[in-house]
This record gives C-alpha cells, sequence and structure tokens, in this order.
C-alpha cells in the first residue's frame, strides 16, 4: 500500500460543517444566516467558460483595505491562506511555528501537515492569549507565529501593540493573524502591513460578507511575502463566481459594515436575554459566543437539534469544558432559540446548570 506523509498520518481530520443542515435554525458555524447584502448576479457563458481572473478584484480588495494590489493575494476562503502560508515557509520537521490553545482548528491542521514542529501556548483562564507565555517562546526564535484575532472557538484577541512591538523585536520570525471576524470588531494589526514586513494578516469574506458558500478570502501583507505565496496557490482556486460577487460587495461596503453592526446589535439582546435566566455566558467582539453548559453539553446539543435548531459542542476541546458555541441568526431565530433554552432552563433548573457569568 502507498503510504502518506507521516505528517498526513498524525493529523486529525477536520470536522467541516455536516451534511442536511438545510432547513434548520443554523447558529453552529458562525455563518451570516441573512446571506449578503445584495443578490447573487445572473450568470452568463464567461463565467463559466472562462479561467477566472483576478486583477480587478485585487485592485478592489486593496482599495478597501488601502493598500497596494502588490500587498493583496485572493484566496479559497481564508482555510486556503493558512495553508498556502503553512506550505509556503514551513520546512517539514525543522522550523517550529507557535499557536495558541484553544485556537481556530485549521491552523493547527495545516501546520501540522505542512511539518512544523508545534509550541501551543495555553489561554489564560479568562480565555485570552497569554501574552508573556507568548513572549517567552518567541525568545526561541520559532519561524511563524500563527494567531487569530478575534479566535474561534474562544474569541480571544491580541492587541496591535503587541503585535507591532513582537514583530520590531523578532525580525525572523513571521507573524501571522487571521481577522475572519475583523467587521465584528473594533480593534485590527491590518494597519501594520504597511511598516512590518514579517507581518501577514488573513480576512474572510465568509462571515460579515455573507458568501461562506463562495470560499473566498485574502492575505495582505508586504509585496515579497505576497509573491512567495502566489507561487504556491493554486493559480485558479477563486472561482469566478467569487470574483463577480465579491466585486458587487466591494462596490458597497458600507452595506456589509451595516450588517455587522445590525448583528452585534441583535447578539448583545440575545446574550442579555440569557443571563436574565441564568445562562453562564462568555461573550467576545464576534458573531458568536460561548454557553457553558455544566450537564452533558452533547446531549443539550442534540435536544436542540430535535428543535430545529444547530449550534456547535466546544465542550471536548482543551480548556472549554463545557462550552457549546452559538452564532448570532435574525431576530426571528434569535427569538426562537431564546424560547427553547428558557424552556429547558424551566425544565432543568438545577444548580448544577446555574454557574457563575464569565465575562
Amino acid at each position: 500500500m502507498i503510504e502518506p506523509r507521516q505528517t498526513v498520518r498524525e493529523a486529525s481530520r477536520y470536522a467541516p460543517p455536516p451534511e442536511g443542515r438545510r432547513g434548520f435554525v443554523r447558529l453552529d458555524f458562525n455563518e451570516n444566516t441573512l446571506g449578503p447584502p445584495c443578490r447573487i448576479l445572473e450568470s452568463d457563458s464567461d463565467t463559466v467558460s472562462m479561467y477566472p481572473e483576478y486583477g480587478s478584484l485585487t485592485k478592489a480588495m486593496a482599495a478597501h483595505w488601502h493598500l497596494n494590489a502588490e500587498n493583496v493575494l485572493p484566496t479559497n476562503g481564508s482555510d486556503e491562506a493558512i495553508a498556502t502560508v503553512a506550505w509556503t515557509f514551513i520546512e517539514p520537521g525543522r522550523d517550529t511555528a507557535v499557536i495558541a490553545r484553544p485556537n481556530f482548528p485549521l491552523i493547527r491542521h495545516y501546520l501540522q501537515i505542512a511539518g512544523a514542529r508545534l509550541n501551543e501556548v495555553p489561554l489564560n483562564n479568562d480565555l485570552q492569549y497569554d501574552t508573556a507565555a507568548l513572549e517567552t517562546m518567541m525568545g526561541q526564535c520559532p519561524k511563524l507565529v500563527f494567531l487569530a484575532s478575534p479566535d474561534n472557538p474562544s474569541g480571544a484577541t491580541i492587541e496591535s501593540g503587541a503585535v507591532h512591538t513582537w514583530c520590531q523585536r523578532h525580525t525572523n520570525t513571521l507573524f501571522v493573524i487571521d481577522e475572519a471576524y475583523a467587521e465584528y470588531s473594533d480593534s485590527s494589526v491590518l494597519p501594520l502591513v504597511k511598516t512590518c514586513r514579517n507581518l501577514l494578516v488573513l480576512r474572510s469574506f465568509s462571515k460579515a460578507w455573507g458568501i461562506a458558500g463562495l470560499r473566498l478570502g485574502a492575505i495582505l501583507g508586504d509585496e515579497t511575502l505576497i509573491e512567495y505565496l502566489r507561487r504556491v496557490r493554486s493559480p485558479y482556486s477563486v472561482n469566478s463566481y467569487a470574483v463577480r460577487y465579491a466585486l458587487e460587495l466591494l462596490a458597497n461596503p458600507e452595506s456589509a459594515a451595516n450588517d455587522a453592526c445590525e448583528a452585534l446589535r441583535r447578539k448583545r439582546l440575545l446574550v442579555a436575554a440569557l443571563r436574565e435566566v441564568n445562562y453562564t455566558v462568555h461573550d467576545c467582539p464576534s458573531n458568536f459566543f460561548l454557553i457553558r453548559i455544566d450537564a452533558d453539553a452533547a446531549n443539550w446539543c442534540e435536544e436542540l437539534r430535535k428543535r430545529g435548531i444547530l449550534v456547535r459542542d466546544r465542550s471536548q476541546i482543551p480548556g472549554l469544558p463545557g462550552m457549546v458555541r452559538v452564532s448570532v441568526g435574525s431576530e426571528e431565530e434569535n427569538a426562537r432559540l431564546l424560547g427553547v433554552l428558557r424552556d429547558l432552563r424551566q425544565r432543568s433548573p438545577e444548580p448544577s446548570l446555574l454557574t457563575r457569568e464569565v465575562s
């Protein structure tokens, strides 16, 4: 039998959204359940018969993020961006990468497959980055430091000032910050890519922009780093529909920004209502939050599924005991979720379920 690379044999398989989610209230994978702020364009023969062209998209992305086109590389979602970074800069079995634990699972997944030697730094008890421990790891001259801000599933964020200091202090380390949820946060390290030549920032159109099904992301950074990444990324990985639709979105960016603000407003109301009925909620600057369930979280999620609502059990992840991740939905979806959770609280008001609030 032909065997794959050892790093592939040892890697665990990423669990994407399961099949059969249509018809449910989908609050499990941080999608924008309202969809994008403008409708899909009608097809034409060139869209499907030609190989995609990226010049206009790259320029539009660059203009939106106040960069030059040479600083932008479109990707097939942020997952391809993570994989491309790992395959471009990691020498298998030799280079070290520093990541957090827990973190967005695909960061560890692709670094492991690329053959990186991983140093994982646990989060603090408040589910924030342990910056002192991270700085200690940086003293060992890792090739990569790869973090997400806000992170999924923890919601951890990293301050722009800290990243700037790290980039200046550790010039032989490449810092990569995944900002898939940036539109929901008032903090970003993106302006630093203009002056920090060892910084890459990843962005996604799957969340606030509402086109998860079209798979579009971007890597932003120094033009020399982008050129290396372009050599590794598949030349036609972003499809023509994603290009056409993204151009429509980028022509009206205020629509996505307004949608993100509205999602945060709906989330604040939902979180407040859940806390009123004694649910333990860990909130963060994103379109999701965590509920801590001291009972069996898997059974709790299954009970919601029986009632037509999908949420994500995260309780098996180290550092997230009893945690369930919930995405913000529409007004109607949030009301439906709240009604079900109030009913569950009335049926199971035992002290084991009434734990203190996590800020």
